[in-house]
């Protein structure tokens, strides 16, 4: 390894603590700088292995090779059918013969997407960037880009989902899934009670019948998947994922999120009329604990569904500093988390390679 990724991160991740508690302004301009580099720190995944690179590398190759017909290609594992706007980026760039420059435009697309998302849905920029930086830009930005940029996209939609303006709200969603088809499901938001703040009990009520329906395989995937397999065979592996078993709905990454969700819910009344934005964001962020569970038996549906809700904790935890007293207890504890969560990421997960 000629490039320590993990290393680059840390370094960033400080310079944002620091100016976050140096209380730099969220200007365009500076907007602008957290952007630039952000994504100049994405261009380190051509000297350094991240999951999903390769898979990318091929599916470049075959949209450049033209093996390609009604937004399906055809991969080693069968057909395989990548969305539109997806296609039509990456075939407008492959004409300059250079993959590294799809990788460049399609950082640029997610992360100003989600800046943009994050500028207006925390009343902390720099706390929130800093969160995201530790866990969601390695994961959506280095490794997921598609669902990344779909993720950015879902979050925008929350901004004229709040002001009533729903014909905004579907734009948003549908942009999203022209990046990744599962964004369509996210309509369901346009249901919710902006206003709405959920109490402990509402959650707990929610995460027993959660688990009751995950142990009995009575959520609604579980119930369709005879009928949809004997539909598509050939997506068994995907809904069980790649070894067809479960993961735990017991592990420490979702009891943890659970914990934090008990915590948000205390905090909720203190800041909701301060931050319009935080109810919404914490229904999300239950939701996202729930939908973890429900559909435990498929974990590639349930991480999918599960990480584009969970992303609301960033804009969540960061309001910490409009919450607590002095301000700079909540700042500390917001960088902290952001450290804590990039030293999982790093030697914890999977996500790096240290050969």
């Amino acid at each position: 390894m000629i490039f320590n990724l993990p290393l680059l991160l840390t370094v960033v991740l400080s310079k944002f603590s620091i100016l976050s508690v140096a209380r730099v302004s969220n200007t365009k301009t500076n907007i602008f700088y957290v952007i630039l580099i952000l994504v100049l720190v994405t261009c380190a995944r051509f000297w350094y292995t991240m999951p999903d690179y390769e898979t990318y590398i091929s599916y470049f190759k075959i949209i450049k090779d033209g093996d390609i017909a009604s937004f399906v290609i055809i991969t080693n594992s069968g057909p395989l059918a990548l969305e539109p706007l997806f296609i039509f980026i990456a075939q407008s760039i492959s004409k300059f013969g250079n993959i590294s420059i799809i990788f460049i435009v399609f950082s640029i697309i997610g992360v100003t997407i989600k800046a943009l998302a994050i500028r207006n849905l925390t009343p902390w920029f720099y706390g929130a960037i800093i969160l995201y930086i530790a866990n969601y830009f390695i994961l959506h930005d280095l490794i997921q880009i598609r669902a990344g940029i779909a993720t950015g996209f879902i979050y925008l939609s929350l901004i004229p989902l709040v002001k009533r303006q729903h014909g905004a709200f579907i734009l948003c969603i549908l942009f999203g899934t022209l990046f990744h088809y599962s964004s369509i499901i996210f309509l369901f938001l346009g249901l919710l009670r902006v206003r709405f703040i959920p109490n402990l009990y509402f959650f707990i009520f929610a995460l027993v019948i959660s688990y009751v329906l995950y142990f009995f395989y009575l959520d609604p995937i579980s119930i369709a998947t005879e009928f949809f397999l004997a539909i598509a065979p050939t997506k068994k592996g995907y809904l069980l994922g790649e070894s067809g078993t479960p993961f735990s709905v017991m592990s420490a990454f979702i009891l943890q999120k659970i914990l934090i969700g008990i915590v948000l819910i205390f905090l909720a009344e203190r800041v909701t009329y301060r931050w319009p934005y935080f109810s919404l964001l914490l229904q999300l962020y239950l939701l996202g604990c729930c939908v973890y569970i429900l559909f435990g038996h498929f974990p590639e549906i349930a991480v999918r569904i599960a990480n584009a809700l969970l992303f609301s904790e960033i804009l969540l935890i960061s309001s910490l500093p409009i919450i607590l007293s002095p301000q700079i207890i909540g700042k500390f504890l917001v960088i902290v988390f952001g450290f804590l969560q990039l030293a999982v990421n790093v030697f914890v997960s999977h996500y790096f390679t240290y050969a």
